[in-house]
């Protein structure tokens, strides 16, 4: 990891980056921001992937990475290994499975044929704003969403293969379960409820992710 000492020039921070990790992916490198960004990802790196992401590994990784292969995609490959991402603790009985790592996230959206395959579910999993869970009895995956300052769970999603219909009475039974660990449907608040305007607003003009980004000053009721 880069170490902040004195202040350095931007092309000192890359010198050092070069030095450290190798031309072929410091060149891709372009400015202070990202050599930092870096160094952060490749500390994240290491702490949710575990022994896999030796020193040696990365450094390894690191040489052999594609002439066509971004910085970004280099970090995600690497992500995708995770294996240790906290999860909240829920009371949801042994039919229920964490999702909880990349290994497992992937697998399962091969066989549901959806997203969870895609690296951008597994960050946002790391980030702490989704949980997935997997239920062999219902056939289904339950997305969890963490909301707000104070990161409150909720059942945000019931998923079959494929994104299909799941239904009502299905539904109405995972909500039941997920209630009784403490996590309650979005589904099951009032109307008036201020997520639930959210969620309503089409084809995502913001999510739930991005609520604490809005600037409300200036608007008027």
């Amino acid at each position: 990891r880069l170490r902040k000492s004195a202040p350095t020039s931007e092309s000192q921070v890359i010198a050092r980056i070069q030095i450290s990790l190798g031309q072929a992916l410091s060149k891709k490198v372009s400015s202070v921001q990202q050599a930092e960004d870096l160094s952060t990802a490749l500390e994240l790196i290491r702490q949710v992937v575990g022994e896999e992401a030796s020193n040696d590994a990365l450094i390894n990784s690191i040489r052999n990475i594609g002439e066509n292969t971004s910085v970004c995609q280099w970090v995600a490959g690497w992500l995708a290994r995770a294996k240790y991402i906290a999860y909240p603790k829920l009371n949801l009985g042994s039919d229920w499975t964490a999702l909880n790592t990349g290994h497992f996230l992937a697998e399962a959206g091969l066989r549901f044929q959806n997203c969870l395959r895609n690296t951008d579910r597994i960050v946002d999993v790391l980030k702490g704003r989704k949980f997935y869970f997997e239920s062999s009895r219902h056939g289904v995956i339950a997305e969890v969403q963490s909301i707000g300052l104070q990161r409150f769970l909720i059942l945000a999603g019931v998923h079959t293969k494929k994104n299909g219909p799941v239904m009502r009475r299905l539904r109405l039974e995972i909500e039941k379960e997920f209630e009784a660990a403490g996590v309650p449907s979005l589904s099951t608040w009032p109307v008036d409820c201020p997520w639930k305007a959210v969620e309503r607003i089409p084809n995502g003009f913001f999510d739930l992710d991005d609520i604490s980004d809005l600037d409300l000053q200036g608007l008027e009721v």
